[in-house]
């Protein structure tokens, strides 16, 4: 067995602001593993992935926007997924910890992830 300490850093990237991210490591090429703590009234700034990402919310709630300016609510037990160059942005609106991967390979829904429809 090995243990190891979890680094944090702040992540001020397109204007993010309360944010703090738990780093994991990821597998080489193919995919990133985070943790992300965004403060109560933090974002995640407007922001365009280079690979698929997902952002499964563990606790707390918030906002999201896509690019088209559609907007929806997220609560712990939810995820996002958004596919490379889509634009989007996050705010927390109670103190939010999400779990993000970011991933080039196909992911396995299985049928065992139920779709949210969105109102257009």
């Amino acid at each position: 067995m090995r243990v190891f300490t979890i680094p944090s850093k702040p992540d001020q990237q397109a204007g993010s602001a309360g944010v703090t991210l738990d780093l994991l490591p990821g597998a080489l090429g193919a995919s990133n593993v985070n943790v992300t703590h965004v403060a109560a009234g933090g974002t995640l700034g407007r922001h365009a992935p280079p690979r698929r990402q997902i952002f499964a919310v563990v606790s707390g709630c918030g906002r999201v926007q896509a690019a088209d300016g559609a907007t929806h609510d997220l609560e712990a037990g939810t995820f996002v997924l958004w596919e490379p160059g889509e634009e989007h942005q996050t705010w927390a609106t109670t103190e939010m910890t999400a779990v993000v991967m970011e991933n080039l390979g196909v992911l396995d829904f299985a049928g065992r992830f139920p779709e949210i429809l969105l109102e257009d």
